[in-house]
């Protein structure tokens, strides 16, 4: 038996490791509405076993394999499903309906080998067969039922997968987030969330770390808009960032419920997993050691020669010191950059006395090149326009001090919507650090919260540990009840993590209730918690209260019970809570007032903090001396050091670099006597050059040496993580992909860590803000007698008879809601309300309840809502037709209309016996039809109108004209606005109807066929009178006509980016699309000159048709 446990063990840790991999290819580049392979591992499917045991399939995929028998299942838009496919036979469909034009995106993660299809009245619009992962982005969808389809690939038996269908992020809303606020959180003495009780304005301007942005996080302190807490952006080192940094309570953008801790780069094969999180979230947030030497370049003596493009540090020892920790954001990578580019030297300053030759006192003694080409491709945070340190940079996959396990690299999952989870219990506001308890094997950690003035549902539980590939189970006591253990899984990455409840559990008001978080390995590493607790340099003023927080070596009943509140440690683990009436975060009052400070804490104006107490308070135990510390001994010298040139010595290191300051003149107190002296006349002519040049480099060091910005944690212990084996491309780069925001100039800031944060999370919100999870993730409709296909249920109707549809809904993400045996679903019919007779109104999820009566002919549409969420509906449309043999017959069969004529169709209908025509629009936005077969013309587009009777059907083709253009068209204008600018070639006002906007001129007829200045714009008017848009081949050139809302037709001119064909544009100052050669800002750009659907596209990082290379700029590669 325990073998076959083993076994078992170990095959969910295998299912577990795979399903975490998959995510690595879901990037835009690679998605097409057409079959897309990418390889895998050479550990190929064909390898490994290709069936899930019966015994370990989650048991919640039974529901859905009941559902899919029944044909198709009607999904919520948007939905998360996880499902399972269980033969190579099977095929899983779910239909939805959109409301409105939606940008779509649809994922499919599968444990084996899944297909993707979107299907669309019957006909496949999009395929997706890659391996595991897939995934379409179709934009511009219409309002409509659309199906997707999942089927195994060859070879595969069976599959577990998640399913996620949802609206595409706006790309054209660029994420911008406070970096001070996030400072600010952590060191403001009014901060609720203070690290530290800061005593003096200037100590909030504080190196940090991840676990800073962690802490910000789970407390739900942000992301936040940088307008809520600007920084000093002018990059002229003129600032005090005290003045800046600060507490705000405000309301984050979403919460942000999972940060993932990835290997250090000190580990063997971390190289592909950092590939894989790029890919998946966009951008990596580390640090590295920085010392100017390793951008030395020179292979002769004297003075260095830097490329700031190429950044490496030998692992060996080196005479150089390393300094100032700074925060750096990886956003992709390049294997083919050669080793070469990072070639550094050390020089020997010995025998240089500042008045001689440099060539001759300077002397090369060594340099180092890595062993392999390839390269990470870094974003910096002091700005784009200084030439020691540009914005974006190349680092060596091989450099040391780089991105290592004490730096903490990590990546943000995409974020939830803020009302997911609206009450959060923490009993630790006051920090967060790794220099907790641990224990090898197995570590449970329990936190007690107390729920004071409501019922809620327990939906998630939140926690932070260090290590990577351990299992985990989460466990609930409420009151004095027993520990119920209500979810398990596996973690692959240490970090913040958020695990769900589906099912929620109920907390009864003015109850105390427990949060158990078991973590456990098969080898002896250690585990442990990230927590709270007083660290010097790290985290102080916190307090003891027993009872609080635990911790277990085991699950048995007499485990040892070690009271870690007792030592003033209360390990990071959160309750997250849906509570009906109210919003709160409750929080333990746990950290000591900041001396000569006393405030009351506050949060945001629609949320509440309760300070919780208890009377009996221990003293602060000497917990703090228990283990190490975390931070350098020297840091808080390195950081206070006012004395420039003492500083700049500790910076490079060696009594030369004294030698070298008297040669330049770095000390900034010194006369321009002493400059003189040391430029004597025989130097040589570019002598000058040289010391003007180092005098600049060693300015800038000198800020640089101050930026402590980010200490990597002493205790964090390398984590081994198994391999991927994956293949990726050899060059990746997020900002092809528009994923990574603009790179801010940080100043006089030692705030880096929180620059490289905001930007991590800027590219996990560009890369899945389209996908911030609702909840309950989704609602579905079955029915257990008759079939759903494309979103609708046909039942034909005998002469007299009448039949009952029985249906139930589904929250299948958030099944205890409400109390049990309470309504959570509420039904509504609308359409031919005199062909059914209502019945249930009200009903539970997963209660099967007879809806309607079906009576007589006619069409009506079925909705179930969440009483949870009112936005949480999904619908199914009913028809119910006689069953009757018929032919239907329509005219015309084709019809063209202008927007808002009508005209009734003829129906000629041949049976035995009368027969009700059933009319349906597929795009009713488009064209509305009513029971009579009367259709009117909403706006411009094509549709079809079925009308149906008996087993007959018939089609009439609908394309409506925006208007005659003649100024007849009776619609009601809905805005209208003058124009009188003087250089204008028309004048009068702007009309906007359901056919768009046209331009009534003041002798009253319309802007017809013509350009027009108006306002100073140019805008282009159709035959049909209504402005242009989108792209216009007009007399063998094509213009650009703007498509957003606020600019509606305006004539572009400039730079544009076009996304649906990913590509860069240049439109002259007429309008017109360049091609060929165009010298542009004193550089030179080639377009493309073919009418080959890419016609007028930027080359970018390829060779011109007459054979010369661009860059990935775009400009010509000289």
């Amino acid at each position: 038996m325990g073998r076959i446990s083993d076994r078992i063990g170990k095959k969910c840790r295998e299912w577990t490791a795979r399903n975490l991999i998959i995510v690595l290819l879901c990037l835009n580049g690679m998605t097409a509405f057409a079959p897309v392979t990418v390889y895998a591992s050479p550990d190929t499917a064909g390898d490994r076993e290709m069936h899930l045991s019966p015994e370990i399939l989650p048991e919640t995929e039974d529901l859905w394999e009941n559902l899919e028998s029944q044909g198709e299942v009607i999904i919520a838009f948007p939905s998360q499903i996880e499902a399972a496919i269980s033969s190579s036979e099977d095929e899983d469909r779910y239909s939805f309906r959109l409301e409105d034009e939606t940008d779509v995106t649809i994922s499919l993660e599968s444990e084996y080998p899944c297909g993707l299809e979107l299907i669309s009245e019957g006909r496949v619009i999009g395929v997706s067969r890659r391996p595991f992962s897939q995934i379409l982005e179709p934009s511009g969808l219409e309002m409509g039922t659309y199906t997707v389809r999942v089927v195994p690939l060859e070879g595969v038996e069976s599959s577990s997968y998640t399913l996620r269908v949802a609206k595409q992020a706006n790309r054209k809303k660029i994420p911008d987030y406070s970096e001070a606020h996030m400072a600010g959180t952590s060191y403001d003495p009014k901060s609720p969330f203070r690290f530290t009780n800061t005593k003096k304005p200037e100590d909030k301007d504080k190196g940090g770390q991840i676990v800073n942005v962690i802490h910000y996080l789970a407390h739900w302190q942000g992301p936040v808009d940088e307008s809520v807490v600007p920084y000093y952006s002018k990059g002229d080192f003129a600032e005090t960032p005290s003045d800046y940094i600060y507490y705000k309570k405000a309301e984050p953008k979403f919460h942000e419920q999972n940060a993932l801790v990835l290997p250090g780069s000190e580990r063997s094969g971390y190289i592909e997993h950092w590939k894989n999180a790029i890919m998946t979230y966009g951008a990596i947030d580390t640090g590295l050691l920085f010392s100017y030497n390793y951008f030395d370049k020179n292979e002769g003596n004297g003075y260095p020669e830097l490329d700031y493009q190429y950044f490496y540090v030998p692992k060996e020892d080196w005479n150089y010191d390393r300094y100032g920790g700074h925060a750096v954001l990886v956003i992709g990578w390049d294997d083919t950059i050669k080793k070469e580019n990072f070639r550094v030297t050390e020089r020997n300053w010995d025998a240089f006395t500042g008045d001689g030759d440099p060539e001759e006192g300077i002397i090369l003694e060594r340099e180092a090149i890595p062993e392999h080409d390839g390269a990470w491709i870094c974003r910096d945070s002091y700005g784009s326009d200084l030439e020691t340190r540009p914005a974006y940079y190349y680092v060596s996959y091989e450099s040391s001090d780089f991105g290592t396990s004490g730096y903490l690299p990590t990546v943000f999952a995409p974020g939830e919507k803020n009302d997911n989870y609206n009450h959060l219990y923490s009993n630790s506001a006051g920090g967060l650090i790794d220099d907790t308890f641990k224990n090898s094997g197995f570590l449970r950690g329990v936190q007690v919260f107390h729920n004071e003035d409501q019922e809620e549902l327990l939906r998630a539980v939140g926690f932070v540990v260090a290590q990577g590939e351990c299992s985990y189970e989460i466990g609930v006591r409420i009151g004095e009840g027993s520990i119920e253990k209500v979810k398990s899984g596996y973690l692959k990455y240490g970090g913040y993590h958020t695990v769900r409840l589906e099912d929620g559990i109920q907390l009864p008001k003015d109850t105390d209730f427990e949060i158990h978080v078991a973590l456990s390995c098969d080898d002896d590493k250690n585990l442990w918690f990230y927590g709270c607790r007083n660290t010097e340099g790290w985290v102080d003023g916190i307090k003891a209260i027993p009872g609080k927080s635990f911790y277990y070596t085991s699950w048995d009943e007499d485990a040892e019970q070690l009271d870690a509140s007792a030592e003033a440690e209360y390990p990071c683990i959160y309750a997250y809570t849906y509570s009906p009436l109210k919003s709160a975060i409750t929080i333990l009052d746990n950290k000591e007032d900041v001396e000569e400070y006393h405030f009351t804490a506050e949060l945001s104006s629609d949320t509440e903090l309760n300070s919780v107490s208890k009377q009996d308070k221990a003293t602060a135990s000497d917990a703090g001396n228990r283990l190490k510390k975390a931070t350098d001994s020297n840091a808080d010298e390195r950081l206070t050091d006012s004395d420039t040139g003492n500083r700049f010595k500790k910076a490079t290191g060696s009594n030369a670099d004294e030698r070298l300051k008297k040669a330049t003149d770095s000390n900034a107190d010194a006369d321009e006597d002493e400059v003189d002296e040391v430029l004597e006349d025989d130097r040589e002519e570019n002598k000058q050059d040289k010391e003007a040049e180092w005098k600049e480099i060693l300015k800038m060091l000198e800020i640089r040496a101050q930026d402590e910005g980010v200490i990597p944690l002493e205790t964090a212990e390398m984590a081994e993580i198994a391999p991927l084996d994956l293949d990726f491309p050899e060059r990746y780069d997020s900002r092809d992909y528009h994923l990574i925001t603009k790179a801010k100039h940080q100043g006089n800031s030692s705030i880096c860590w929180s620059f490289a944060a905001a930007g991590a999370l800027e590219a996990s919100y560009l890369r899945y803000g389209n996908q911030l999870i609702d909840y309950p993730r989704g609602l579905n409709i079955k029915s257990q007698e008759e079939t759903i296909t494309n979103g609708t249920i046909s039942l034909k109707l005998k002469k007299g008879q009448e039949i009952p549809l029985n249906l139930s809904a589904d929250l299948y993400s958030d099944n205890g809601y409400f109390h049990p045996g309470s309504p959570q679903i509420y039904w509504e019919i609308t359409g031919d309300m005199g062909s059914v007779e209502a019945e249930t109104k009200l009903s539970e999820s997963g209660e099967e309840a007879v809806i309607l009566i079906a009576q007589a002919p006619g069409k009506v549409t079925v909705t179930a809502v969440s009483m949870a969420d009112m936005s949480l509906k999904a619908s199914c449309r009913i028809e119910i037709i006689e069953s009757v043999p018929a032919k239907v017959y329509v005219r015309p069969e084709r019809l063209a209309m202008n927007v808002g004529e009508t005209q009734k169709l003829e129906t000629t209908v041949e049976a035995d016996e009368k027969l009700t025509v059933l009319y349906s629009s597929s795009r009713p936005d488009i064209v509305s039809v009513d029971k009579d077969g009367t259709v009117l013309a909403l706006k411009p587009g094509t549709a079809s109108v079925t009308a149906k009777a008996g087993d007959g059907q018939a089609v009439c083709q609908v394309r409506v004209r925006g208007g005659d253009g003649s100024g007849d068209d009776d619609s009601e204008p809905v805005k209208a606005k003058r124009q009188t600018a003087n250089e204008d070639t028309a004048h009068g006002y702007w009309e906007q109807n359901v056919g768009g906007w046209r331009f009534l001129k003041d002798d009253g007829s319309y802007a017809r066929s013509s350009w027009e200045k108006i306002g100073g714009i140019w805008y282009y008017f159709k035959e049909d009178c209504f402005a242009a848009s989108g792209w216009l081949y007009l007399g063998e050139v094509w213009y650009y006509l703007s498509q957003d809302a606020e600019t509606y037709g305006k004539m572009e001119t400039g730079w544009l980016y076009d996304p649906s064909f990913h590509k860069w544009f240049y439109m002259d100052e007429s309008g017109a699309m360049a091609v060929g050669w165009h010298q542009i800002d004193e550089k030179w750009y080639y377009f493309h000159t073919v009418s080959d659907g890419g016609k007028g596209r930027m080359y970018a990082g390829e060779q011109t048709p007459d054979g010369y290379m661009t860059g990935p700029d775009g400009e010509w590669v000289r």
